[in-house]
């Protein structure tokens, strides 16, 4: 999402969600990563959580590249 308003929500989420910090080294499995809400959810992590291994089984994977590329 190229959205300032959306990375401005996701930082001021992440100021006021005090288990951010938890989730550091963690591997977390995110199913429907590509849809709305999952793709917000694995927005929020990678901008909150430093390191962090996502899983995200998805269907198409030309899509899930594209919504999140390496990074």
């Amino acid at each position: 999402m190229n959205s300032q308003v959306f990375f401005d929500d996701i930082a001021l989420f992440k100021s006021t969600f005090p288990l951010a910090g938890n989730l550091e080294n963690s591997c977390i499995l995110v199913t429907g990563a590509t849809g709305l809400i999952g793709r917000c959810i694995v927005e929020f992590l990678l901008a909150s959580v430093e390191r962090i291994k996502i899983i995200a089984p998805v269907r198409n994977v030309r899509k899930a590249r594209e919504m999140f590329p390496a990074r």
